[in-house]
């Protein structure tokens, strides 16, 4: 698919979405402290009229009032590009809940997009390699079908769950997915092995860089680490930009061939190369060495990051992707952490469309503690004076449209108007009759997932009293 994916922003918000109108804002601090001829800024610019801005649902699962919005931005899209935009939002969207990442929690999301057109058509620098900032609207620059996704669905693990990092070299590594040491563990209930506290995984980073240099056929780059020559296999972990096939760049260590191999799917842009050589470091010192062998792609191609991983035996590290325990992580100052899997996660791995189920329970339990479990409950008299009540939940377990692969249900109960009698009759169903007496009755809607298996909020948990209309 050939498609140019310019500068997005996309936004989470829990608030209603107006189409077709605008929400006021009060901007805060120097931006808008000043004046203009002796008027207050903002009351100076009452006048101007705000930008054209036309919003379209991409994927919308209900009310805003009960959902979790996501709002897709672009910037250097023309007027004429307008169509464009919102196939690229759309091609965003869909690529990261199609039977993955967000594809379990689809059903308490929407997707917009909102477009303004810019008066010239651009695309910045940066395009090829792709730039990320969690924790706060997501500002994503991209020219890859490839990097685009793989960025924001990283960047929407930090700002909706609420996690850091689990690459090395990374700052912070704080959530459900870190633990500073084995004591203070969250994600002790996902053990792969419960009966038994687990063994920390054997693994050493004895070098990281991130040149972020150009590379050149005149001169080689290259970089010395030393080895302490215990540990059984190692890996090299190389990304670059800007090379077109194999031939343009040779990979060694200690002078052999690393057998590094360009990813055709990704064209020029930056990616990141797992080499995995099943085989020792010696001890003592060792060279890493870049060497660029296609003259054309000087001023292109970019040695970006490099880091070297030893492992301990099969005794000493499991490889296997879904095991669930502790693996060393290392930050930039070599400060150790722990996180739940090797590299299932893309936390860690970008690559990876899936997150590790440490941080799916801290997804589900994130969105649900801004939700609630019903979105409305309607009345309906009866000509015997009964009433019909209904309950209309969120699209989740027996209600989704598309089902997930994983066990989940919904407990309902029913009680009367005293709060504790429970009405046997109506239990686990979405509607009761209620006698003409009733006045007032209660309902209790539990949610249950096997995604989660600690609910210390009670965020799957929605009780409610209402009075007979």
């Amino acid at each position: 698919m050939n498609i140019i994916i310019k500068n997005f922003l996309v936004q989470a918000a829990i608030t209603s979405i107006a189409l077709g109108q605008f929400c006021e804002h009060q901007w805060e601090g120097k931006f808008a402290d000043h004046e203009v001829d002796g008027v207050p800024y903002l009351q100076a610019r009452q006048d101007v009229a705000p930008p054209p801005l036309e919003i379209r649902p991409l994927i919308v699962n209900g009310p805003s009032s009960n959902r979790v919005d996501l709002i897709f931005f672009g910037d250097g899209y023309t007027e004429d590009e307008k169509d464009k935009f919102f196939d690229d939002a759309l091609f965003l969207a869909n690529n990261i809940t199609d039977g993955q990442t967000f594809f379990d929690v689809l059903p308490v999301l929407n997707f917009w997009a909102g477009f303004s057109p810019s008066k010239e058509n651009s695309l910045l620098t940066s395009e090829k390699s792709g730039v990320g900032t969690g924790g706060k609207p997501l500002d994503v620059t991209t020219a890859s079908p490839n990097n685009g996704p793989v960025i924001i669905r990283h960047e929407l693990g930090h700002s909706i769950i609420g996690v850091g990092e689990e690459y090395d070299g990374g700052e912070v590594y704080t959530g459900v997915n870190a633990a500073k040491s084995i004591d203070s563990v969250p994600w002790k209930q996902w053990y792969t092995d419960a009966s038994k506290e687990p063994k920390i995984q054997r693994t050493n980073m004895p070098i990281q860089a991130y040149p972020w240099t150009l590379l050149n056929t005149s001169q080689s780059w290259s970089q010395t680490f030393t080895s302490a020559g215990t540990y059984s296999t190692h890996l090299l972990q190389v990304s670059v930009s800007g090379v077109t096939a194999t031939s343009d760049l040779l990979v060694e260590i200690d002078g052999k061939d690393a057998g590094w191999e360009w990813n055709p799917a990704v064209g020029e842009d930056r990616y990141i190369y797992n080499i995995k050589r099943d085989e020792a470091l010696a001890p003592g010192e060792h060279e890493i060495k870049f060497t660029l062998l296609n003259e054309e792609r000087q001023g292109s191609a970019q040695l970006c990051s490099f880091e070297v991983l030893e492992y301990g035996d099969e005794e000493e590290f499991n490889f296997e992707p879904r095991y669930h325990g502790l693996y060393p992580t290392f930050s930039y100052k070599n400060v150790t952490s722990y996180r739940p899997t090797n590299d299932l996660c893309l936390m860690r791995d970008t690559y990876s469309a899936n997150f590790c189920d440490a941080c799916i329970e801290g997804l589900w339990l994130s969105l649900l503690g801004r939700l609630k479990l019903i979105d409305n409950i309607t009345q309906e008299a009866q000509p015997d004076g009964s009433t019909n009540a209904t309950l209309n939940l969120l699209p989740l377990a027996k209600l989704r449209q598309v089902p997930n692969p994983h066990e989940e249900a919904y407990t309902i109960l029913w009680y009367g108007a005293d709060g504790t009698t429970v009405l046997k009759d109506w239990t686990n169903s979405t509607t009761a009759l209620l006698g003409p007496d009733t006045t007032e009755f209660g309902v209790e809607v539990r949610f249950w997932t096997e995604q989660v298996r600690v609910d210390s909020a009670g965020v799957l948990v929605q009780k409610e009293r209402y009075s007979v209309e």
